[in-house]
């Protein structure tokens, strides 16, 4: 009884596992879609009053068929004013976990 048992126990898993890997095969196959990014950035440095002013303009190129409707943008402002600020927190924590 335990050898039927065994025998049945891998056909019935031979014939599962394709069958639940159907799906993981079609997001596999679909389309990749590289993005496109171009920047230009003009900066000035004011060494008397320690200020940066800057213009930037990205141009952004949606290659996918699909409709993106946000771009998100990860600024971070007075950044290097301090050790106290988000990227230096952030900074800290990366050297912190190499």
């Amino acid at each position: 009884m335990r050898k039927f048992h065994n025998k049945y126990f891998l056909i019935k898993y031979l014939l599962l596992v394709p069958v639940l890997s159907c799906p993981f095969l079609n997001a596999a196959s679909q389309s990749y879609f590289q993005q496109e990014t171009n920047y230009k950035i003009h900066v000035t440095l004011n060494d008397e009053k320690h200020e940066l002013n800057g213009f930037e303009s990205v141009d952004y190129i949606n290659n996918s068929p699909d409709t993106l409707l946000f771009l998100y943008f990860h600024l971070w402002p007075n950044a290097y004013s301090n050790n106290k600020t988000a990227l230096a927190r952030e900074v800290f924590n990366m050297k912190g976990k190499a």
